[in-house]
């Protein structure tokens, strides 16, 4: 299917009815074979945690702290998918026990959101500074409740940013929570090609392979190599009123 302008996909007739099967209450996840043997808790716990069956902390009950990428990695790494990537503004949730008059904070977060530094867009005629938000994970078991709304509010507060862009997985959400923070639908990104080693199943990106090595690839050449195809990102946009 070709791109739009945009660098989206539009919208296809299996897009809209997958979209309508979510209005009555089906949830579409997909599990790959070589996460499941390389990233198998992680999995789990983000089954649990759409199952309901996670221990549930409330974002009110956190306070947000500023945090280095040092932390940042160590948390990423462990609690999500993708991992630690790079970007230029790190913010975490921890969580306040104990009572008003003698409050105990956590040392550990409870969640992470990573943005990027600002992007000039071009918008309808208009250039902005966009960010995006490029990672956002709670702690394995753990579903902050309001998690990513205040993490989302710190940022805004702290950079007043023009816009925010960010994806979601179409592997395991239809965006919804975006949705409810006030950011438009925009578009189907396209779905990326993996190759995947037999012995290992480390995924890696044909993009890059080819960007890197052209047709050469070890991996690609690979005879008993695995090729995969996920399904591709939403794109979601959030326009505010700064400058």
């Amino acid at each position: 299917m070709e791109l739009n302008s945009s660098g989206v996909m539009p919208v296809s007739a299996d897009n809209a009815a997958e979209t309508e099967l979510s209005l009555i209450g089906y949830k579409h996840i997909t599990l790959y074979e070589d996460e499941w043997r390389t990233k198998n808790e992680l999995l789990i716990s983000r089954l649990l945690v759409n199952l309901g069956k996670s221990r549930t902390i409330f974002a009110r009950n956190c306070e947000v702290r500023t945090i280095d990428n040092h932390t940042a990695k160590a948390f990423l790494n462990c609690n999500h998918l993708l991992g630690h990537t790079s970007a230029s503004y790190y913010y975490a949730l921890y969580e306040i026990k104990g009572n008003k008059t003698f409050p105990e904070i956590s040392n550990e977060p409870v969640a992470v959101a990573a943005f990027s530094s600002p992007r000039p867009m071009n918008r309808d005629g208009e250039i902005i500074s966009s960010y995006e938000w490029v990672r956002y994970a709670s702690r394995r078991g753990v579903r902050v409740a309001g998690g990513m709304g205040k993490l989302l509010n710190y940022f805004v507060n702290e950079q007043s940013p023009q816009e925010i862009m960010s994806y979601a997985d179409r592997d395991w959400s239809e965006g919804d929570v975006y949705k409810k923070l006030g950011f438009k639908f925009a578009g189907y990104t396209q779905p990326i090609d993996f190759v995947i080693n037999p012995v290992t199943f480390e995924r890696v990106s044909i993009k890059k392979l080819r960007r890197k090595f052209g047709e050469d690839s070890p991996e690609l050449n690979e005879k008993n190599a695995l090729i995969l195809r996920n399904r591709g990102n939403l794109k979601f946009l959030r326009r505010l009123s700064f400058r």
